[in-house]
């Protein structure tokens, strides 16, 4: 028992010991109030993959180090893109980027555009493509006294363009075993199918140097299709089915395309068939195409006045101006039976009112006639509401003269100078 008490006392002093030598650590710095949010990544881009996720969260920092806070994350702005060189075309948004906290997603299959610059030089004005990037927006969580920061989202990796194969004339969209396919129709007989006849578009546009797109072309079992580079061609089927006409960008050879399986969507497929029409009734004349002539208001034949820089815009092809007149009294589009829009015959333009041109060359048989289309005159220029007329000629055979054309075969065309609506 007389243990005990010393036992106690040196307990007592131990611990009142710990306690003054404690007593002596200093206090801890007090952590410093953020200033900035700091990116770490470069050229103030974040780069992402196609299809894939970044945590954005190793590329932001709040500074000074220690500072106090936590950064919130959010998409400022999906990308956009305007097609063609008017700048007053709306912007087009494609939902590209997805955020879950820092976890910045690119969905699944969506392909921002690339921006495209029409070559210096090029006439090729339309193929432009103005692409406004996304924006992340990065912020410290109740806190406005720190600026935030927005920095551009690039999407890299993005997969090879899939064109577009569509056919424009005498088609017809059916299914064939499953397949969609176009139906050319044979006006019961040989047949001429040309380059006008097809058309590829690629879903996202891009240009090559020389500012045409970098889409191929390969024909896989088309009898009635000769292949030719970008150019198509060749008379005549037999009904049924005649094959595919296949398209890929260049960033595969044409061996690498034709090996792609039937379901791949690297490449485009436009199956063909071919089918028996019966022949239309005879042409017997031409007629003025009123509607368009009429309404004044359709720009692929009315007239403008030549105000710089809009100075060729005022020609127009004199087919648009009227209708082919059929033996059995319908009337149809001129050309749009043969598909290369020569069957119908020669067309002819002349007797020229005043601020009217030959816009399309001479016509060697009939001096003072021309070919293709008319244009307003540069000089003088003519004001709007002016009144404009020509005659269009139909010719039988390519070597009569204009004198011998009928007046079934005969059209005068009267209407006016509009303003330009690209104005």
């Amino acid at each position: 028992m007389k243990m005990r008490k010393p036992l106690l006392f040196a307990t007592m002093l131990l611990t009142t010991l710990s306690f003054a030598l404690s007593s002596c650590k200093k206090d801890p710095a007090p952590r410093p109030d953020a200033e900035s949010i700091e990116f770490l990544g470069s050229n103030d881009t974040i780069y992402i993959k196609y299809n894939e996720t970044l945590d954005v969260s190793t590329l932001f920092r709040i500074a000074p180090p220690r500072a106090l806070g936590t950064l919130v994350y959010q998409i400022a702005r999906q990308p956009d893109y305007r097609e063609g060189a008017d700048i007053e075309t709306p912007y087009t948004t494609v939902t590209a980027y997805s955020l879950n906290g820092s976890m910045l997603t690119s969905i699944e299959g969506v392909r921002v555009p690339d921006a495209v610059a029409a070559p210096a030089g090029s006439p090729n004005t339309t193929s432009q493509r103005a692409v406004r990037e996304g924006r992340l927006r990065v912020s410290l969580q109740d806190d406005a006294s720190v600026e935030q920061l927005e920095i551009v989202i690039v999407q890299t990796d993005k997969p090879a363009l899939v064109p577009v194969v569509t056919v424009r004339e005498n088609a017809l969209n059916t299914i064939i075993d499953g397949k969609v396919t176009r139906v050319l129709t044979n006006q019961g007989g040989a047949t001429s199918f040309n380059s006008s006849a097809f058309s590829v578009e690629p879903m996202d546009l891009e240009l090559n140097a020389s500012g045409n797109s970098r889409i191929m072309l390969a024909l896989v079992n088309a009898p009635y299709v000769t292949p030719f580079p970008f150019t198509f061609g060749g008379t005549g089927s037999e009904t049924g089915t005649g094959g595919y006409i296949l398209a890929y960008h260049n960033s595969m050879t044409e061996v690498e395309a034709k090996a792609e399986p039937e379901t791949s969507t690297r490449v485009a497929r436009l199956y063909i068939n071919v089918i028996e029409a019966d022949p239309e009734a005879q042409i017997v004349g031409i007629v003025l195409n009123e509607a368009v002539v009429s309404a004044n208001t359709d720009v692929s034949v009315q007239f403008f006045q030549r105000i710089a820089p809009f100075t060729t815009n005022s020609s127009r092809g004199v087919s648009a101006f009227i209708l082919a007149k059929l033996e059995d009294g319908t009337t149809r589009e001129w050309g749009t039976a043969s598909g290369s829009g020569g069957r119908d015959g020669t067309l002819i333009v002349g007797e020229y009112s005043e601020y009217m041109e030959n816009g399309g060359g001479a016509n060697g048989s009939n001096p003072g006639w021309g070919n293709t289309s008319v244009r307003l005159q540069f000089s003088p220029e003519a004001p709007v509401g002016t009144p404009v007329a020509f005659t269009i000629v139909r010719l039988p055979t390519s070597t009569t003269l204009v004198e011998t054309a009928g007046p079934e075969w005969r059209v005068r065309v009267e209407t006016q100078v509009i303003v330009n609506p690209a104005l």
